[in-house]
C-alpha cells in the first residue's frame, strides 16, 4: 500500500469516526419533548437563508365562500378562488404576482421586517418515528405594511394594509425549510381583507 493511498484511508476513517460521534449529539440537539411549545419573537436575520430557499408551487386559492355575498371582497370585482402565483426575493422586499382565471393578474408586496413570530407546539398527534420526540407543528409569520398593491388589488389596498405571512411546517427542534410545506397570507386594512393560501414544493438544499 502506498503511502498516499494508506493517508486516503486514514482521512475516510477519521471522518467516519466524526460523524459518528456528531450523529448522536445532532439527534439529541434536535430532540422534541412531550407538551413541548414555543413561542417567541425574534430577529429575522437569523431565519433568512432557511426562508430564501423555500418554493412556492404556482397553484394558489383565494379563501371565498359558496354565497354570493362572500365574493364581495372589496376592490375586488367577482373575486375568484384559483390563481397562478409568482414570488421573487430582491434584497428584503418579497413579491407575490397572481393571476386569476379571468387573465387579471396583481401584485401584493412587501419589505421584510426586523422581526419575525416563531410558534412551536406538540400537537398530542404526531410521533416522530426516529425516536427524537413527538414532532411539532410549526408556524412563521411574518408582517408587514404593504408597498405596493397594484392591478388586480388596486382598489383593495391602501398605504394602511398589512400583510401577515403565515408558513406552516413540522419536524423536529431543528428547524430548516424543507419542513414548511403550506402558506397562508392574511391581507387586511382598516376596511378590507381577504385570504390566499398554497403550498410549497419541496426544497433542493
Amino acid at each position: 500500500m502506498t503511502r498516499l493511498l494508506r493517508r486516503a484511508c486514514w482521512a475516510v476513517l477519521a471522518m467516519a469516526a466524526v460523524i459518528a460521534v456528531e450523529t448522536p449529539a445532532l439527534a439529541a440537539a434536535c430532540s422534541t419533548e412531550p407538551g413541548w411549545r414555543f413561542v417567541e419573537t425574534e430577529g429575522l436575520a437569523k431565519r433568512t437563508a432557511e426562508i430564501d430557499k423555500l418554493h412556492f408551487a404556482r397553484a394558489a386559492k383565494m379563501a371565498v365562500g359558496d354565497k354570493p355575498e362572500d365574493k364581495r371582497i372589496r376592490g375586488i370585482k367577482d373575486a375568484g378562488e384559483n390563481y397562478k402565483v409568482e414570488v421573487t426575493r430582491s434584497q428584503d422586499l418579497m413579491t407575490f404576482t397572481f393571476k386569476d382565471e379571468q387573465g387579471r393578474s396583481g401584485m401584493l408586496a412587501f419589505r421584510m421586517p426586523a422581526t419575525i413570530q416563531i410558534f412551536e407546539v406538540d400537537p398530542r398527534t404526531v410521533v416522530n418515528a426516529q425516536g427524537q420526540g413527538p414532532a411539532l407543528y410549526k408556524e412563521w409569520k411574518i408582517t408587514a405594511y404593504t408597498t405596493k398593491g397594484d392591478g388586480l388589488f388596486k382598489a383593495a389596498v391602501t398605504r394602511n394594509t398589512k400583510i401577515t405571512l403565515v408558513l406552516h411546517g413540522s419536524g423536529n427542534a431543528c428547524t430548516t425549510a424543507d419542513q414548511f410545506t403550506a402558506w397562508t397570507m392574511l391581507v387586511f386594512g382598516p376596511a378590507n381583507k381577504f385570504t390566499l393560501y398554497g403550498t410549497l414544493d419541496k426544497t433542493t438544499q
